[in-house]
Order: C-alpha cells, then structure tokens, then sequence
C-alpha cells in the first residue's frame, strides 16, 4: 500500500489514538515520565483497511508489539536514551497500548527528551518510500520551565497550518491528549490559557484534541502553576 503523502500518513497514526503522559516531579524538578499510546481504534482501522485492501493481507498488518520491536530494532529512540539526564529509558508494546517510561535528572533533560520523542514520526521510518519526496511529519513541541515559584508548560502548536492538513473541527475526533502532572511542592494557584485545566491537591490534568493543536485561530495553550 504505498501513501502518497506523508502528512496523511501522519493523520492516520494519529486517527483514534488516545496520547496519556504522566509525570511526576520530585522537590528539585528530577522526576519520572509514563507515556502511553492506546491504539486500540487505530489497530481494528488498519485491519479493516487491510480486509478491504486486495493487495494487502490481514497478517500484513503489524501488531503493536511487533511495531515496537522494529522501532527498537531500526534505534528510533536512540537519541532519547543517550540525552544526558535521562535514565531508564524503556519502550514496550501490550494489548495494543505503546508504554514508555523514563527518569529525569532536571527540566533540562526533560525537554530535550520531548523534543527527541516523536513517535508519529519514528512510525513513519517502516514506511518511507526512497522514491518520494516526503515532508517530515507535523511536530509539536512541549516546553517546561521554572521561575522562581512559577512552572510553565507550554505546547507549541506545529508549524503546519490547518489548510494544510485539514478542518480543526473535523480533526478534533481523531487523537485525544491526556496530560497530568504531579509535583511535590505544594500549589498555591493555576492559570490557563486556551485550555480546561483540573486541580486536585498538588496534580494538574489537562486535556486537548488534534483538532486545537491544527486550529491556528488560537495561541499555544499554556499551563502556569504558582507554588507556595
């Protein structure tokens, strides 16, 4: 089955997928990460394009297991595990649900690890053809900071606009993300910009679809948390 065009591939990774990160921060903001992709939806669409695809057989279609193994195997997350800061990096596939985990020594480290993790993208290495002129799929980048008493985390939007890619409103149904952060330090308030924050204690959770990261009408959701 050959795709004409990446991004659209980028989309179909994407379609059904729920996106869940949970990090923990510890007093001086070392920490651990637990990531996961439940692909259950995208999984049984694979299938079904298969079943509907005469060139292309149902045992054709990799399980998630199978597609972390290659992942691995083809050093997609290399350059994840050897940032400076970051330990016990591990990636593993089950019941069609991709699991990441890893340490952080500092936000330093933590930021240089999301940038380098963009799983849409390492997916896309087993399907490059050398004979298309592909465009690198659409990246979003996490930013986390600290001034002071002040934690921000900022989600800037990728670059491609949503004429490119499609309707923000029509793409809202596609991904979900799921975010929740936890810190030992006591929160004395939480503001947010173009997104629905929660609080309960010291943990912050968000939510957002694909939908608001393509919608280029709205500013990068924000996230400030004022410690006591």
């Amino acid at each position: 089955m050959k795709l004409k065009n990446f991004f659209f591939f980028a989309l179909i990774l994407l379609t059904g997928c729920v996106y869940s990160d949970k990090i923990q921060f510890n007093e001086d903001f070392s920490g651990s990460v637990e990531y996961e992709i439940d692909m259950t939806q995208f999984m049984m669409m694979m299938k079904q394009m298969s079943e509907n695809d005469t060139s292309m057989s149902v045992n054709e279609v990799q399980s998630v297991e199978e597609m972390v193994d290659s992942l691995n195997k083809a050093g997609a997350f290399d350059d994840a595990k050897n940032i400076d800061g970051i330990q016990n990096f591990q990636v593993e596939g089950q019941n069609d649900v991709i699991k990441m985990s890893f340490d952080f020594d500092n936000l330093e480290a933590l930021n240089r690890a999301y940038q380098e993790i963009n799983l849409t993208d390492a997916m896309g290495m087993g399907v490059k053809d050398e004979g298309m002129n592909q465009p690198e799929p659409p990246k979003t980048t996490i930013e986390f900071s600290l001034e002071g008493d002040t934690f921000t985390y900022l989600l800037k939007k990728p670059e491609e606009s949503a004429d490119e890619m499609g309707d923000p409103e029509q793409m809202a149904q596609m991904a979900q993300f799921n975010t929740t952060l936890s810190f030992a330090k006591n929160i004395k308030s939480v503001e947010a910009d173009n997104i629905d924050v929660s609080q309960n204690g010291n943990e912050v959770s968000f939510s957002y679809d694909l939908g608001l990261l393509m919608d280029k009408n709205t500013d990068n959701p924000k996230v400030i948390i004022e410690f006591e």
